[in-house]
């Protein structure tokens, strides 16, 4: 039984947040091992303006604690307050005594993307004597770069960029949801060698079999009644591309038969919502998000799912969308528009058929091959997408290849 400690600042229980990986690989660990997961007691992806609680045994499990950093509260993703945040965290991570973890660590487990925290993360390695191990989820400071329009020279992108490099060099290994980061990390450090573990996104199969009423479940019960429903279900930011999805139903106008769908929310709703006005696309509806556990229900309202992300450089090392999963494991027929430059599980499970193009033209193409297709092919890929979540992308059996990883590392 090893004594692990995963320190993920902008992880959250699916009571106070999105749940998310760290959570869920923490919680599939503690089934075998002694897991605390430590994390910001707020930050901006969190369900309500509250702080999130300390657990000793969370949901009863002894063997799984959750230890809350106390952080300032603050309003935005741009707030000062978040990055006043990232510094205290980490002296606050670098402090931890062994008490308030609940045991003396085995290892460590650094999530990403706040770079900040890693060293203080690596200073508690030191100071416990026990190996620490980088997650990476999102490649900062590059995406901060490539989708937030920061200037390279900027000294806050420079501090970042040095810790970066150092955590790369000095972890025992690296984690990632990324499948050819290591090429990134070669050039950033010229290591040719790395000790590398990858690690998808996956999906908890707890939160498929909760049925629950829901206003929005009954919007897309009456609009299915009339039209094929193409729906996105997620968050809504700039790296999601969804003016893709409004540049595709604008030029579908004249389609009465089929309605796009936008169920979520996020800091670019704004603008999309303000696109539609100005331009009339009169064939798209924004719903409010769901909660977690109803997801898999709207999922299973829509004919067609949509998923598109920035034809960006940062996308060559691989991605990972974190709904991707829950897609897949629906069996509704999935439209990804992505690089050719970038990996999809679409391929790599042999069941739908990748978009790579912006093309709205293309896309529309895409669409309506998806809604027109036989049910027996439909059937057949929709089997194919489902096994693939069922023997590669449930928690437990990630879970299992990482704790092989960090054992045999």
């Amino acid at each position: 039984m090893k004594k692990i400690l995963l320190i993920n600042q902008y992880a959250s229980t699916p009571e106070s947040g999105y749940g998310g990986r760290s959570f869920f690989i923490s919680e599939s660990l503690s089934k075998a091992n002694k897991v605390t997961l430590a994390v910001g007691s707020y930050h901006h992806l969190l369900k309500d303006y509250a702080h999130q609680s300390d657990y000793s045994n969370y949901r009863k499990n002894k063997n799984f604690r959750i230890k809350s950093i106390k952080l300032f509260k603050y309003k935005g993703a741009r707030s000062l307050l978040r990055i006043i945040n990232w510094f205290s965290f980490l002296f606050k991570v670098a402090l931890l005594s062994k008490e308030k973890i609940g045991f003396k660590p085995d290892l460590i487990i650094y999530s990403s993307p706040p770079l900040i925290g890693f060293l203080g993360a690596k200073f508690l390695a030191y100071r416990l004597n026990c190996p620490i191990f980088f997650e990476v989820r999102d490649i900062w400071p590059l995406s901060i770069i490539e989708l937030g329009g920061y200037k390279k020279m900027n000294p806050l992108i420079q501090l970042m960029s040095a810790i970066e490099k150092y955590a790369y060099k000095k972890s025992d290994g690296i984690i990632s949801n990324l499948s050819n980061i290591s090429e990134h990390i070669t050039s950033k450090t010229g290591l040719k060698k790395i000790n590398f573990h990858y690690s998808p996104n996956g999906i908890n199969k707890k939160f498929l079999n909760k049925p629950n009423k829901s206003p929005v479940l009954k919007q897309l019960d009456e609009l299915k009644e009339r039209k094929k429903i193409i729906g996105y279900c997620g968050g809504l930011a700039l790296a999601n591309s969804l003016d893709c999805f409004l540049d595709t139903a604008k030029i579908a106008s004249s389609r009465s038969d089929l309605i796009w769908i936008i169920v979520g929310e996020g800091e670019y709703k704004n603008h999309l919502m303000e696109r539609k006005q100005k331009e009339s696309i009169n064939n798209v509806i924004f719903l409010d998000p769901v909660e977690k556990n109803l997801v898999n229900f709207v999922l299973q309202k829509m004919d067609v799912l949509f998923l598109a992300n920035k034809f960006t450089n940062l996308y060559s090392f691989g991605m990972s969308p974190m709904k991707l999963p829950e897609y897949l494991s629906s069996g509704k027929p999935v439209v990804q528009i992505i690089s050719k430059k970038s990996e999809s599980l679409l391929t790599e499970s042999g069941s739908w058929d990748p978009v790579n193009t912006e093309n709205p033209e293309v896309i529309l193409s895409s669409v309506l091959d998806s809604i027109n297709m036989s049910e027996d092919e439909k059937s057949r890929r929709s089997n194919l997408a489902k096994t693939y979540v069922n023997e590669n992308l449930r928690y437990e059996i990630i879970s299992e290849k990482l704790l092989k990883f960090i054992n045999n590392s």
